[in-house]
């Protein structure tokens, strides 16, 4: 019994304003939106994605992209279900905290149409999760929603290597961390493939030219 309980679902902290949320945002939201939140990953007890925002010097590490179809919004995402299309209030049913925010590159409707039909046809792929963070056809969050925008022909922020993103000390002390992760779990952080994250103005998607932020809790 005591396994049992460990598996049901909690939602989290946004559950009980995600009607609201939704009544609110509905009238905001676009395709092509941008998500940012902090996740709540984590293996082995290691609080993944609180250390990925805390290194790339980012309140956020977890990025999920607007799907808008027949007035619903959706965020699309890879996550270590796969990929997923869920709606925005059983989206914020898995929010790890209440803050997160929603950004916006100025597009025409062209390029909006030309993204629609990417996201379309990611979905009818359905790649995988990347575990390891360095497959070229398997995807995490981040990765996904720059995967999308470049099919798309829409600029989008490039990858950096984590030696670009931290002292020598830290990432010797990182580099031993993912070793011992990896050799356990078989997951963990490449220290010689670029990683897409969400970053800050001047490194990740945030510094994409032209995202601007449209709403946030």
């Amino acid at each position: 019994m005591k396994n049992i309980k460990k598996e049901i679902f909690t939602p989290g902290p946004l559950h009980d304003y995600r009607h609201r949320i939704n009544d609110e945002l509905k009238n905001i939201v676009q395709t092509g939106d941008i998500f940012f939140r902090l996740g709540k990953q984590s293996f082995l007890g290691i609080p993944f994605e609180k250390i990925v925002a805390k290194i790339t010097n980012s309140k956020y590490s977890h990025a999920s992209i607007a799907f808008v179809e027949n007035g619903e919004i959706n965020l699309i995402e890879v996550n270590d279900f796969g990929t997923t299309k869920i709606n925005i209030k059983d989206w914020c049913d898995f929010a790890a905290t209440t803050d997160f925010s929603v950004w916006r590159l100025d597009l025409n409707q062209t390029q909006i149409n030309k993204l629609t039909e990417v996201i379309k046809e990611f979905l009818e792929l359905d790649p995988d999760y990347d575990f390891t963070f360095d497959s070229d056809n398997k995807f995490y969050c981040t990765s996904s929603v720059c995967y999308l925008f470049k099919k798309a022909e829409i600029p989008i922020a490039e990858p950096h290597y984590l030696k670009e993103l931290v002292g020598k000390s830290h990432y010797l002390l990182i580099k031993i961390i993912n070793f011992i992760v990896k050799l356990i779990s078989g997951k963990g952080i490449p220290t010689n493939h670029p990683l897409y994250f969400v970053g800050n103005s001047e490194k990740g998607i945030m510094s994409t030219p032209g995202l601007k932020k449209v709403w946030s809790t």
